[in-house]
């Protein structure tokens, strides 16, 4: 049975298709769990014809077992319904192709974000960057590739052409690229023999990812990282939170007055329902419709406004040893600064380099994301899996 839940714009604004992408066979060798990127760049077959656009995507989602959202708070703004009619037929390319075809007709277009097919009004569309690091083949050259990609692949979009684009060579052997989630595909796509995308397994980024001297995020890291499921009709937002926090096994805790600033009340209505996701992206999308945000606040998750998480900051000391060359910390600061949210790095004291370590004072935001990109260059550093 397809449950799908809608967050109102009045509660949150978003529609939600639930999934059960992540069940299990009962095979004693299931096949590898796809992820949400993998079946996105497979071909999916699909032909509507006026169809409306909730039951479309409630037709995909089965379809491709994978988690839908739509931002229906934004739809409504743009005078875009969910019963609005769509046609079209698939052809033989990458799924997230054709659905963008599909959609653009309605004025829509869908991304990966928070793990979920995230799709929202083509106006107005902030656009949305990603950064990934990428494991050269043996033999390519770092700085032909940079030049080949930054000259053919929406060249007028990359920093030295005046764009928000990012491409830094980290290592001989690995670049580092902050971009759209469509430029990236193309990438991927026009120069597949030359690289490929390397990602830490989720388990391990703790691991590859090691700290010196305390670290504040250790512990909830871990948990926000493992799966988490979330069904909540028409729960009260102070009591849905509380029993996701059970869930993950973390501490919660409510900036009352800046919810109460945000128009958001103990008894505000939430309706979800997720299966087998990151925590932290299920308590992400619980949030944004609301506005809210989260930080951490001694061993707690705070729940609070942006503003606020914003203004905390930890200081944490990463073990780099391995990473790059000692004498060369410059260029692992560079590269962390180019491509992990350029603009958070306004003063040059938030990352104070010396041997073998970086001591950054950041965001919680930005230190995890500190922390997966690093895992992710240990990662790509060390030699390619042997072809099978």
């Amino acid at each position: 049975m397809i449950r799908t839940t809608v967050l109102s714009a009045v509660m949150v604004g978003l529609l939600l298709i639930g999934t059960e992408a992540n069940a299990q066979s009962a095979a004693p060798q299931p096949p590898k769990r796809l992820t949400l990127s993998e079946r996105l760049a497979k071909p999916v077959t699909f032909e509507y014809q006026k169809a409306p656009l909730k039951e479309a995507m409630e037709d995909l989602k089965e379809k491709m077992l994978i988690p839908i959202v739509l931002d229906t708070k934004k739809m409504e703004e743009n005078a875009i319904s969910l019963e609005i009619p769509i046609s079209g037929k698939s052809s033989e390319a990458p799924a997230i192709d054709d659905i963008n075809k599909l959609l653009r007709g309605a004025g829509l277009s869908g991304e990966i974000r928070l793990d979920v097919l995230y799709i929202s009004p083509l106006k107005g569309q902030k656009e949305f960057h990603i950064c990934r690091l990428y494991r050269l083949s043996k033999g390519a050259d770092a700085a032909e590739l940079v030049k080949r990609i930054t000259s053919k692949i929406a060249a007028e979009t990359w920093r030295d052409a005046g764009g928000p684009g990012e491409i830094v060579t980290v290592a001989p052997t690995v670049i580092a690229i902050s971009h759209t989630p469509a430029t990236h595909r193309e990438i991927e796509r026009m120069r597949g023999k030359e690289l490929s995308s390397v990602s830490a397994p989720l388990d391990q980024i703790a691991a590859l990812a090691p700290t010196k001297g305390p670290n504040p995020l250790a512990a909830i890291s871990q948990a926000l990282r493992r799966p988490n499921s979330a069904e909540y009709p028409e729960t009260p937002v102070r009591e849905a939170l509380a029993d996701w926090a059970n869930n993950a096994k973390v501490k919660l805790a409510f900036d009352a007055a800046s919810l109460k600033a945000a128009g958001v009340t103990p008894g505000t209505p939430l309706s979800v329902n997720f299966s087998n996701m990151p925590a932290d992206s299920v308590l992400n999308l619980m949030l944004e419709g609301f506005g809210l945000a989260w930080t951490l606040e001694e061993d707690q998750v705070l729940i609070t406004i942006p503003k606020v998480a914003a203004a905390k900051e930890l200081t944490i000391t990463y073990d780099t040893k391995g990473l790059v060359p000692p004498s060369d910390n410059e260029t692992l600061v560079r590269a962390l600064q180019r491509t992990i949210r350029p603009a958070i790095w306004d003063n040059p004291g938030r990352i104070t380099a010396a041997e073998g370590v970086l001591k950054i004072r950041q965001t919680v935001q930005a230190h995890r994301m500190i922390e997966t990109w690093l895992a992710d260059l240990r990662t790509a550093l060390k030699p390619a899996p042997a072809a099978k």
